[in-house]
């Protein structure tokens, strides 16, 4: 199928293509030029425990420090709380706040003198995140982009309609070597994902905590 824009192709995907995508019985949210920081991805598909962020929502959003914080303390072991105030160079006295904030949120566990993060199932609602960057013929372009969006999730897409045989192997060479996904969308002949992304799962930066508190 001819496109005469790259607007109307991106539509037509996420009306009709991205649902093989959409597999689990999470709830999902589609999201379309995100800004990131760092990269704009065309469409981003967000699956969460709505269960889980409905009891969050019950509790005012995080403060920009308290993302900081969780995003800090999440991949650590048990610490003791001065630790953390050096990591976010704060006063005592705002590092003691900061810790009745991620107590109130249910955030945190205390043992004596320690502190530590609840396990990421019981406070990370968002589960999965995908991205796709779509492009019509570009696919050098459309890969250097989604390689961008790699820092904040490992599922990262390269979207494209059918091309030649001979490019099929090209862009798809070059997706697997940058730890890409490649799917090509038709709305006829529909989805086909010809390389899945190197890895899965979420990465633990302040922007996945971020979209877990204020975005869904």
């Amino acid at each position: 199928m001819n496109w005469d824009s790259e607007e109307r192709f991106v539509n037509a995907f996420v009306v009709a293509g991205i649902k093989i995508f959409d597999t689990t019985r999470l709830d999902s949210t589609i999201i379309r030029e995100l800004k990131t920081g760092y990269g704009r991805p065309d469409v981003v598909l967000i699956q969460y425990d709505s269960k889980l962020l409905n009891s969050r929502n019950l509790c005012s959003p995080l403060s920009q420090l308290g993302t900081y914080a969780i995003s800090f303390l999440s991949s650590r072991p048990w610490i003791r709380p001065d630790k953390l105030g050096v990591f976010l160079n704060v006063s005592k006295s705002k590092l003691t706040t900061l810790i009745k904030e991620l107590e109130k949120h249910n955030f945190i566990m205390h043992n004596n003198n320690l502190i530590k993060s609840r396990p990421k199932s019981e406070i990370m609602g968002v589960k999965r995140v995908l991205t796709f960057e779509a492009k019509l013929h570009n696919w050098k372009e459309a890969v250097n982009q989604a390689e961008r969006h790699l820092w904040f999730t490992n599922e990262s897409y390269v979207l494209m309609p059918y091309p030649s045989e001979k490019l099929v192997n090209i862009i798809s060479s070059e997706c697997s070597r940058r730890g890409l996904g490649l799917c090509f969308f038709d709305p006829v002949i529909g989805n086909r994902i010809i390389v899945k992304p190197l890895k899965k799962g979420l990465i633990n930066t302040l922007y996945i905590w971020s979209i877990n508190d204020k975005w869904i």
